[in-house]
């Protein structure tokens, strides 16, 4: 067993310069049996995510100024030390340094990580004692994360019920047992070798004496508070500013492109990923960091919209300085630098840390007709009495990262905004080539105020909205770097009008209304607006309360598509097909659009699941969704208790399955095909609740044969895809084309005369009766 001694307490410069000699050192003859790993969750869809995605060996200063805004110039001890973890340092500590114990240095040596040996000191313990001993000795601005500290979470660390880590051993947050959405940033601990540690006195920082501090490209905005003076510390002086969102031109950041790294994720990135996207899936945030620390080497992370980004390693026992770095840089943090949206003000409440009554500011912002002015108030409203929740990334429709229930604190520029109003705030980050949600309404509703004003009551309100790119919402990655060819992404905020959702209806005649005025609002937008929306699902179609009577109201027009630029995929999809005819060829040459349809696979049209040709996705195939979303509601729904059970054969990720459950449901013909619609009927039906009886019989049984069309179409290609057809197989490719043949074609006309519904527009198509 080897060991290595410290013979005097030598102080250790923060600087540049530090000493290379390691103050632990391995155990090669101490033998541990193996333990099995944690499991961890999603591991294939992280992998790859992050494929191509990460940057990796970023200079650990340049990564703590960039992500942190701290170097060391910024840190301060204070005269007093203590921990109850460990008795006191022998001597007091000078103004000018900060002490790492010898005591914690020999613990952690003979610790482990490993749950299976008892006995051994567990090593996320003594990490925590040390940083925690480390930042008592900092002397902290008055504005970092309220009541931030360093908490273990070792009672989570391991696996939960499902066989899945939660939370990462460390954590710095303000309570000890805040779930994800109120973590700062986190230390990963994993430590499997004991270390020969004989250290024999206290490892001594120096702070505050720098001969040369590391020269940065850029200074980061004003999105990390700090006043631009270079020497400015913000401790009970000053107030920090913050970031203004609004025009992503306002700031050019020449962006550093780096080549993408393709070496995959090892175990510990791996690690370290998971923890990151769990704070960025869940919670108010703009990114995430963290820090993970294998043995004695640490290495600092980073992610956001666009993928990972990796510090170079350093040991914490060779550099004592950068450990210091790293603590002094996370404990001074304010919310925004750890990663929480620059527009997000956390409340404190009687010592508390809570999301409920929090504040969000955006200085800047579009209003409704796209004039700038600000700033905007807003409060988040999370309370029982309001029924309302945060909903973040992983249950959250479109392409948002969270929605945000709120109320309007203060709106000078929208005086007829009342603070009793529901509001929603989203925001998430977007390929810049995606036209904007907001700009869609708006133009949406300028055009239907000119040409329909009634359809105004039906389409989703647009209270204010901004967007910036990169650097102009302060995100560290225009500072670390991108990947080359990776997209631009634009950061994209609303804040819209609040509406109850389907699943609280308690009738089915409510139910009717809200569908009916759903199907109207939807043709108009089309006829109109030109306007395909794209996205038909059961949170795009939401209700309010208007004299006691329900009016439903169409959101969600993330994925909408001008009409024009559908007309130009179906001229090229037109004559694409037309050249595969005059050649006599199929199959590769066939143009996809897949990467274009809306909506998920619950809810999309069955010919738009088909693995090989998927057609442009077109206004019947939004009728087909608004199909799915009659049947999935009288299917699942209870309107007693609000709640949606699940339909299983198509609940699944896979869309080649959902696809073929639903070819089956729309193409089940009695006559040919011996009562298969009775058993698909049964199959889906059997537990709808009553209120939902006379939809199903009058409403879906005479719309079904208006999407058989779908299903042959999914069959078709399945078949098409294998090839070479024997003579079954082209008897029933035959039967389906003659089936599709004799289906009548779906139409706004059709449908709405299928549910006994009027019409209720003047458009050309439905004047000249075209559409019936």
């Amino acid at each position: 067993m080897s060991s290595l001694t410290i013979a005097t307490e030598t102080p250790v410069s923060s600087g540049p310069t530090s000493p290379s000699t390691p103050i632990l050192g391995t155990v090669p003859d101490v033998q541990l049996p193996l333990s099995q790993d944690h499991t961890k969750p999603n591991q294939p869809s992280i992998r790859r995510r992050l494929q191509g995605k990460i940057i990796r060996d970023i200079d650990v200063p340049e990564f703590i100024y960039y992500v942190w805004g701290f170097d060391q110039s910024m840190i301060r001890s204070c005269t007093a030390s203590s921990s109850s973890l460990s008795p006191s340092p022998s001597q007091s500590q000078a103004s000018s340094s900060i002490t790492i114990r010898a005591s914690f240095l020999n613990k952690y040596a003979h610790s482990l990580s490993l749950n299976d040996f008892p006995g051994f000191l567990k090593s996320s313990a003594v990490i925590l004692a040390i940083v925690s001993d480390v930042r008592a000795q900092l002397e902290l601005p008055a504005d970092g994360l309220p009541h931030g500290q360093f908490y273990s979470r070792d009672a989570q660390d391991g696996q939960n019920e499902e066989g899945q880590r939660d939370m990462p051993a460390v954590v710095f947050s303000p309570q000890w047992d805040d779930e994800w959405d109120m973590v700062g940033t986190f230390i990963h601990v994993t430590k499997k070798d004991l270390l020969a540690g004989d250290v024999k006195n206290n490892v001594v920082v120096e702070v505050g004496q720098y001969k040369c501090l590391p020269q940065f490209s850029c200074s980061p905005p004003s999105v990390f508070c700090y006043d631009k003076s270079p020497n400015y510390i913000p401790f009970k002086t000053s107030p920090r500013k913050r970031v203004n969102l609004l025009a992503p031109e306002s700031m050019d950041v020449d962006t550093i492109h780096r080549k993408a790294d393709l070496e995959p994720l090892s175990d510990d990135e791996l690690d370290a990923a998971q923890h990151i996207f769990s704070l960025l899936h869940n919670g108010m945030r703009s990114f995430a960091s963290g820090v993970d620390i294998h043995n004695t080497t640490v290495t600092l992370y980073y992610g956001d919209h666009s993928g990972l980004i990796k510090s170079q390693s350093f040991d914490f026992m060779e550099r004592p300085d950068l450990l210091v770095l790293v603590v002094a840089a996370i404990s001074s943090a304010h919310s925004t630098a750890l990663g929480f949206l620059p527009s997000l003000h956390i409340l404190e409440n009687k010592g508390e840390i809570e999301v409920e009554g929090s504040k969000i500011k955006i200085p800047l912002a579009f209003d409704a007709d796209r004039r700038v002015s600000g700033p905007w108030r807003f409060v988040v409203d999370t309370s029982d009495s309001s029924g309302r929740k945060v909903t973040y990334a992983g249950d959250a429709v479109a392409r948002w990262n969270a929605i945000i229930p709120v109320r309007a604190l203060k709106c000078d520029n929208a005086p007829a905004l009342s603070p009793e109003t529901d509001l929603v705030y989203t925001y998430g980050w977007e390929d810049s080539t995606h036209v904007a949600e907001d700009e869609t309404i708006v133009d949406v509703r300028a055009t239907l105020r000119e040409k329909k004003l009634k359809a105004l009551n039906h389409i989703v309100e647009l209270i204010c909205s901004a967007s910036a790119l990169d650097s102009t919402a302060g995100l560290p990655r225009a500072f670390l770097g991108e990947v080359e060819g990776a997209f631009t992404r634009v950061f994209r905020s609303m804040v819209l009008v609040d509406y109850q959702p389907i699943a609280s209806l308690a009738t089915g005649a409510d139910f009717k209304q809200v569908v009916v005025d759903g199907l109207r609002a939807h043709h108009w937008v089309w006829q109109y607006a030109a306007v395909l929306h794209r996205n038909i699902t059961s949170d795009s179609i939401k209700y309010y309360i208007r004299d006691d009577r329900v009016v439903g109201v169409l959101c969600n027009f993330d994925k909408a598509r001008p009409r024009a630029d559908i007309q130009e995929d179906l001229d090229r999809e037109e004559s694409t097909l037309r050249r595969i005819v005059d050649h006599g060829a199929r199959g590769a040459e066939v143009p996809t659009f897949k990467a274009n349809h809306g909506g998920d696979n619950l809810f999309v049209s069955c010919e738009l699941l088909s693995k090989n040709y998927v057609p442009v996705h077109t206004y019947r195939h939004d009728l087909e969704s608004f199909f799915y979303l009659l049947v999935t509601h009288c299917a699942v729904h209870n309107p007693e208790d609000g709640t949606y059970g699940e339909v299983r054969p198509w609940a699944r990720r896979d869309a080649l399955k959902v696809g073929l459950s639903k070819a089956d449901f729309l193409t089940a013909l009695d006559d040919s095909d011996e009562g298969r619609w009775h058993y698909f009927y049964a199959k889906f039906f059997c537990g709808a609740h009553a209120e939902y009886d006379d939809i199903i019989d009058d409403w879906m049984v005479p719309l079904r044969q208006y999407f058989v069309w779908s299903g042959v179409a999914f069959q078709e290609d399945c078949l098409l895809t294998k090839g070479t057809l024997v003579e079954a197989e082209w008897r029933i490719l035959e039967k389906l084309r003659e089936v599709a043949i004799l289906c009548p074609e779906i139409s706004y006309g059709r449908f709405m005369k299928s549910i006994g519904a009027q019409l209720d527009c003047d458009c050309e198509e439905c004047v000249c009766g075209n559409m019936d």
